[in-house]
């Protein structure tokens, strides 16, 4: 629910992105409101009518800016310039200026003759706006709806995965979680294979007491001692070999 409103909050806010739950929610809260009036009016009479009237016309124009900004957000999540929003107003403005030049003479003509003709011509200056209203539908209706089509498409599609040119992903560390099971990658092969260190009590007898060393020593490269006179097992005599036999 904090997304359906999260548009008001940003009400003249054009930059950044929009992920596809704060637009259509937004956009079925609009829905929602005017359904509810609409039903208001329809139960009301009189000056109630007339006030639920003026209020939809109210929020009309309040709610133009946050739905213009969300739609643009919108489109920069999926990495596009918010100049595609003027898409189906341009192109129903540029087509409509195209069928004016080439049609208006002759819909001024048709206007004229309708009003000054018999019932039979009436009849005939009918068929001839039926063919007129087609082409207005080729020239100019049928292209706006492609171009609201494209705009719709462009609003349904995922937004990019991380950042892009208008900024950070509106859904923060979604791709993280999704790879939360993944196995982790291992970096270096030879440490991943090594064996945890070990540390190793010396009772040896150098010295009569425990001491911590990274490995054992292999018994080949070390010398043999004789145990440590009895008494004293710090006396240099303890570290020293013996040659010989004592007498």
């Amino acid at each position: 629910m904090r997304l359906m409103f999260e548009p008001l909050r940003k009400y003249f806010d054009f930059q950044g992105r929009a992920r596809r739950a704060e637009y259509w929610q937004f956009w079925l809260a609009n829905f929602i409101l005017f359904f509810v009036l609409d039903i208001m009016s329809m139960a009301a009479s009189g000056g109630g009518k007339s006030m639920i009237g003026i209020l939809k016309i109210l929020l009309v124009l309040g709610l133009a800016i946050p739905n213009l900004a969300v739609a643009v957000r919108r489109l920069h999540d999926t990495n596009r310039t918010g100049w595609w929003i003027i898409l189906p107003t341009a192109t129903l403005l540029i087509t409509l200026m195209m069928f004016i030049g080439v049609q208006g003479a002759a819909y001024i003509q048709m206007l004229e003759g309708v009003s000054q003709s018999s019932d039979y011509e009436w009849r005939s200056q009918l068929a001839e706006a039926g063919a007129f209203l087609g082409t207005l539908f080729l020239w100019v209706i049928l292209p706006t709806c492609v171009a609201s089509l494209v705009i719709f498409i462009f609003h349904v599609l995922p937004g990019t995965e991380g950042p892009n040119r208008f900024g950070d992903d509106p859904k923060g560390g979604a791709a993280d979680i999704a790879r939360v099971f993944d196995a982790p990658e291992e970096t270096d092969a030879r440490a991943a294979h090594a064996e945890p260190h070990k540390p190793v009590f010396d009772f040896g007898p150098a010295r009569g007491v425990p001491s911590v060393r990274e490995a054992a020593p292999s018994p080949a490269s070390q010398p043999r001692y004789p145990p440590a006179p009895t008494g004293n097992p710090l006396a240099p005599g303890a570290i020293r070999p013996t040659f010989g036999k004592r007498r």
